[in-house]
């Protein structure tokens, strides 16, 4: 597979994944909920499966174009500059917070705060997903985060 294509396929496959999954099924039931995307880089599979079913999500991230290719996607209701390992949000006060490909970017002592944040911000659920075993990482665009 080409190195173009390769996050698309990833995408697709993490949308695919999560659509079709029984936490889809159980965020629904929750009722009207908050979702925290924690790198959200400019709109994933958590911006698209939210948006397809009425969801309310809130985007996260350090690289600000990123943020700004979201928000002319419309792909979040709002979006916060900031850092995974120090979340700039109350605690306790989003229902879910989501991190989707993102600890695996992380040294283990900042994938340490990110799973302490995640923890801190939820209310009820924390949600993430990350590849097994080690890979390579390299910049995504002009993004060296």
């Amino acid at each position: 597979m080409n190195d173009i294509a390769r996050p698309y396929f990833t995408l697709f496959g993490l949308k695919t994944i999560f659509s079709r999954s029984k936490l889809l099924t159980h965020l629904r039931k929750m009722g009207e909920i908050l979702i925290l995307d924690v790198g959200c880089g400019e709109g994933g599979p958590v911006a698209l499966v939210a948006k397809h079913n009425r969801l309310n999500v809130v985007g996260l991230d350090i690289f600000k174009p990123s943020l700004d290719k979201a928000k002319r996607l419309e792909s979040y209701q709002d979006l916060i500059l900031g850092d995974v390992r120090y979340l700039p949000i109350k605690d306790k006060s989003v229902d879910v917070a989501v991190s989707v490909a993102v600890l695996e970017h992380l040294e283990k002592p900042g994938g340490e705060e990110l799973l302490s944040e995640l923890e801190r911000v939820s209310k009820r659920m924390t949600v993430i997903s990350c590849p097994v075993g080690k890979w390579e990482q390299h910049a995504c665009g002009n993004n060296p985060h």
